[in-house]
C-alpha cells in the first residue's frame, strides 16, 4: 500500500463543496496547515477575521479576487489547477 501514495495524490482532488462553515483563515482547506500560519498578522486583528470559503465560490466554481489568488498561489493553493468545485 505504502507504495501507491504518490499515485493516489496525484490523482487525488478537494471536494469541498459550498459549505459555509470552512473557515478560510483558520481550517486546513487546501493545505497541510491553516492560512493564518503562512501570515504575520496582529492577533488582534485576527479576531476580525471572519472569512467562509463560500466567499471564493460561486455557481460557475471559484471567484476569488485576483490579490486573492496569487497569494493563494505563493501559498501551494492553485485554485485553477490543483481543486474542483462540487456544488
Amino acid at each position: 500500500m505504502k507504495g501507491v501514495i504518490p499515485t493516489v495524490n496525484r490523482n487525488s482532488r478537494w471536494l469541498i463543496g459550498n459549505d459555509s462553515n470552512i473557515d478560510f483563515w483558520r481550517n486546513c482547506w487546501g493545505a497541510d496547515h491553516p492560512l493564518i500560519n503562512s501570515v504575520e498578522v496582529d492577533p488582534a486583528i485576527w479576531g476580525s477575521c471572519s472569512v467562509k470559503l463560500d466567499s471564493i465560490i460561486d455557481n460557475n466554481g471559484w471567484c476569488a479576487p485576483p490579490l486573492v489568488t496569487e497569494f493563494l498561489a505563493d501559498n501551494g493553493i492553485v485554485l485553477t489547477i490543483w481543486m474542483s468545485i462540487e456544488i
